[in-house]
């Protein structure tokens, strides 16, 4: 049994990593901010620890002291969206939390990160050319992950991820919006659909993350990063074509009656490295039909 700390729990993919990490048999301990619900969590609540975040790194370094060490901590919490008038809110979680985490680890002895970024840092395919505010700061926070490596020993893997999706994802994600259409009817106002879109199945998500804490075990201090990709790629357009074939039910859209979002991604980065002893095991084909079982 490890010890282990997950931002982010009551999140949708910090759920099922929480849950995967209970099963496992580990001590988890999560963080709240304060206010902050457990219903996402509340069937394995009495297996976890929690700590309130106050937005001080007193409040997660006083908590960390009466831990011994964790073995991992996974940073899964973030502010995320196309939105770029949320500035404060990107800030506050994207970089000062992180920070605060990062300087609560070193204070304590805690040294191994796996952090979750985004393949939005990579607009157009290009090597840094966030999509969003949300981008830039994820990719803003991965240097100061550097810092701690540096200065303070961390092993640190950051994932990038491209869309995830999965069973019951009540997030405001195309596939959530689409299948919603799907259930009722009422159709979906969309763009022209013919911007590529790589969608990973949670449970491959989770999976990454598990692989990366045993790779970062063995790793000198160093700061790596790798791409949860999904191993295929489609067009908004032609997933909807996939679903209705995979569903047998029509999935009502009227394409092109929303614009493109400014500086929408029209090329996927494929410039990442796939995370060295990982694969996507559950394919587009799959997922979709597990989808369906929950319509």
């Amino acid at each position: 049994m490890k010890r282990v700390l997950v931002t982010g729990a009551t999140g949708y993919v910090g759920s099922h990593l929480t849950r995967r990490l209970a099963a496992e048999g580990h001590e988890v301990h999560i963080t709240m901010r304060p206010g902050s619900s457990f219903l996402p969590i509340a069937d394995i609540w009495d297996r976890v620890r929690s700590v309130t975040y106050d937005g001080t790194v007193g409040s997660l370094t006083e908590y960390f002291e009466r831990q011994a060490p964790f073995d991992a901590v996974f940073h899964v919490a973030a502010r995320a969206g196309y939105d770029d008038t949320q500035v404060d809110e990107y800030l506050e979680s994207n970089i000062r939390f992180g920070t605060h985490l990062l300087e609560a680890m070193a204070r304590t002895g805690s040294r191994l990160l796996i952090n979750t970024g985004t393949s939005w840092t990579h607009g157009q395919n290009r090597d840094y050319d966030p999509v969003c505010l949300y981008a830039a700061t994820k990719a803003a926070f991965a240097k100061i992950i550097d810092y701690y490596v540096l200065a303070k020993g961390f092993k640190a893997i950051t994932l990038e991820l491209y869309e995830v999706y999965g069973e019951y994802d009540t997030r405001p994600k195309l596939v959530h919006l689409l299948k919603r259409a799907a259930d009722t009817g009422i159709p979906l106002d969309i763009t022209p659909g013919e911007q590529p879109i790589a969608l990973t199945h949670i449970e491959d998500v989770v999976s990454g993350c598990l692989r990366a804490w045993e790779m970062a075990a063995d790793m000198p201090p160093s700061h790596r990063t790798y791409v949860l990709d999904a191993g295929e790629v489609t067009t908004v357009r032609e997933l909807i074509g996939r679903m209705e074939k995979i569903w047998d039910i029509s999935v009502p859209v009227h394409l092109g009656t929303r614009p493109y979002r400014e500086r929408e991604v029209m090329a996927l980065w494929e410039g990442g490295e796939r995370l060295p002893g990982w694969r996507p095991h559950i394919s587009l084909d799959e997922g979709l039909r597990r989808l369906r079982s929950v319509l």
